[in-house]
Parts: structure tokens; sequence; C-alpha cells
């Protein structure tokens, strides 16, 4: 099975986050792993328990692009990342769709190859 975790930033911008974590909350195929990097854990995890999602909440300053892909590639189990910004929303159906996709296929790794 292919496993796909959510990567969702969130950085001083939270006038859209209700519509991104509710994206997430009523997908059709549930992710495997949501993880989140914010410079407000707080605000944060209100709105995640208010739609009962379930997350890894990492409080880090504003990390560049590739840094915080560096850090997800440290920490994520599943196959698959999908990013998603705070004021960005999924389909409810785009997990779903991808998974179809994706199957059996490995874009990237996360094993080094010497």
């Amino acid at each position: 099975m292919t496993s796909l975790a959510i990567l969702l930033t969130v950085y001083g911008r939270y006038n859209f986050l209700d519509e991104a974590v509710s994206s997430i909350a009523f997908q059709s195929r549930e992710p495997d792993e949501v993880l989140v990097f914010t410079d407000n854990r707080e605000i944060v995890k209100k709105v995640l328990d208010k739609y009962g999602v379930k997350a890894e909440v990492y409080q880090e300053p504003k990390l560049s692009l590739p840094v915080t892909y560096a850090r997800v590639g440290e920490i994520a189990a599943a196959d698959y990342i999908l990013p998603l910004e705070d004021d960005d929303m999924f389909k409810p159906n785009k997990l779903e769709i991808l998974e179809k996709y994706c199957k059996d296929y490995s874009l990237i790794s996360t094993q080094l190859i010497s």
C-alpha cells in the first residue's frame, strides 16, 4: 500500500488555516501522516483539534523551502509527501486520486545511494 503524508506549513498567515485543515479532515482517503511546520504551535493546534486532525507539529523558525523539505525527509515515514500551505486547500478526493497514480511507483527515495 502506498503511504501518503501531508506537509502543512504555517508561518504567520492564519486567515485561511481553517480551510486548509478542513481540507485535510474531509479527505475521502485519510493521510497516513500529517506533519506541520509552524511558528505558532498554539494557534495551529487549536485548529487541528477543532477538525480532529492528528498531526505531528514542529515549531521551528521560518525555514526556507529546501530546508523544510530536508527536515521532512528526516522525519517522514510515508512514501509520498504532499505539500499544503496555510492558504491552500485540497479537493476532497485528492489523496484517493493520487494514491491510484502513485501505487508501486517511487518518484523520490529517502534512501541514500552510494
